[in-house]
């Protein structure tokens, strides 16, 4: 295992701002890139080369086209060589990349959390027994959000009721669903349709998604308002912190819960296949959504995104807000979601490269980043220009 060497699993839009935040540090002597895609691989060298320089890339971006479940073997292996690995992967691919990197005795960071109660143990257990720190959830939300809740909880000595409420939207809506999805359509499905863990007078229970739907504003945009809705995001936090209520709601502009909660009623966010009449096959209805929603709300050249977050923490009569809007960067071209997911993610690799991550095992990012790491992290964080305002209420 050579110091510094980097593996990422995943090319798209997350895993590429990863991948160029951290060829941009002189500390990382060679990043591997795996994807399955050769066009999302010649893309992402073409955009590093332009943004950071044919000299800063060459010899140290290593792009490899590999199948992370079909070519096990060589994914292990080229993990193996790495100190550390990253995975960007969809959910359904993301826990072989996670068993793979314990096989191989690598540290590893990932963007997705899909795991039990009981996975969690285990996947601790296992962990330890590799010597590795495995920080699962480690993007906006889940992810930074947990990092400020957390915070939220150390500053004020305790949380009675923590409020997560974040999303990434058009500057402007627009419709038919006043959206544009700017990651993979099957996560934000997935978003709308698997039932969310919440905390109610200290004890963890279930709501559906899109339910209690509320309206929020931001102080920095004036005269705008928006509509957020219940989701399962909370990750790791029930089992980190202690608190009498807690939920995490997404935002959007308002009318979108009420449409995509009619398009769920009527059938076609399920994943159960039906034959229809005349076809040569069956399709779930959620997989021909998927296929039509790609295309037709994807970003358009010209259009904008921004990114809205709000954490917050109430204690004892006190109550601390973080928040933050961050927009499309214009002269990177690069979406503000791919920035807010990105970098807090290669702030924790570089952190753990660095050995100022003392746990071991499977350790939450509320866990790994904490006190001094924490300043670092915000700080990194502004020198990309995401600025997270923080506003203390109370006596």
């Amino acid at each position: 295992m050579t110091d510094n060497n980097v593996l990422l699993a995943g090319a798209g839009a997350m895993g590429s701002e990863i991948a160029i935040d951290l060829l941009a540090e002189q500390r990382i002597s060679s990043l591997v890139v795996v994807d399955s895609s050769k066009e999302r691989l010649d893309d992402l060298a073409k955009v590093a080369n332009i943004r950071l320089g044919k000299a800063q890339v060459k010899d140290r971006l290593d792009l490899r086209r590999v199948n992370v479940l079909s070519e096990r073997a060589e994914f292990r292996k080229l993990l193996s060589y790495a100190e550390i690995g990253i995975g960007a992967l969809p959910h359904e691919i993301a826990e072989t990349a996670v068993d793979a990197a314990i096989k191989s005795g690598t540290n590893y960071i990932d963007l997705i959390f899909s795991w039990s109660l009981k996975d969690i143990g285990e996947m601790d257990r296992r962990a330890k027994d590799a010597g590795i720190t495995l920080v699962p959830a480690c993007g906006l939300a889940p992810g930074l959000t947990n990092i400020l809740a957390k915070r939220g909880e150390e500053e004020l000595g305790g949380a009675e009721d923590v409020k997560i409420m974040v999303g990434g939207i058009p500057e402007s809506p627009v419709p038919p669903l006043e959206y544009r999805i700017l990651f993979s359509v099957e996560s934000v499905l997935e978003e709308y349709t698997r039932r969310a863990t919440v905390i109610r007078n200290g004890t963890r229970i279930s709501l559906p998604a899109l339910s209690e739907v509320e309206q929020v504003a931001f102080r920095q945009l004036p005269g705008r308002v928006f509509e957020a809705f219940i989701t399962d995001g909370l990750s790791t936090l029930p089992f980190t912190l202690r608190a009498r209520r807690m939920e995490e709601k997404t935002i959007r502009w308002p009318g979108h819960a009420e449409k995509v909660s009619f398009l769920k009623s009527l059938g076609l966010l399920s994943k159960k296949k039906m034959l229809i009449p005349g076809s040569h096959g069956s399709i779930a209805p959620r997989s021909f959504l998927s296929f039509l929603l790609s295309e037709r709300l994807k970003l358009k050249p010209g259009e904008r995104d921004m990114t809205l977050l709000r954490v917050s923490v109430t204690f004892s009569g006190k109550r601390i807000d973080f928040s933050m809007v961050d927009n499309y960067d214009q002269d990177k071209q690069v979406t503000s979601m791919a920035r807010t997911t990105a970098y807090p993610c290669s702030s924790v690799a570089m952190m753990i490269l660095g050995h100022r991550v003392k746990a071991y095992g499977f350790v939450p990012p509320e866990i790994a980043v904490k006190g001094e790491l924490f300043e670092a992290m915000m700080q990194r964080l502004r020198d990309r220009g995401i600025n997270i305002e923080k506003q203390v209420d109370g006596d």
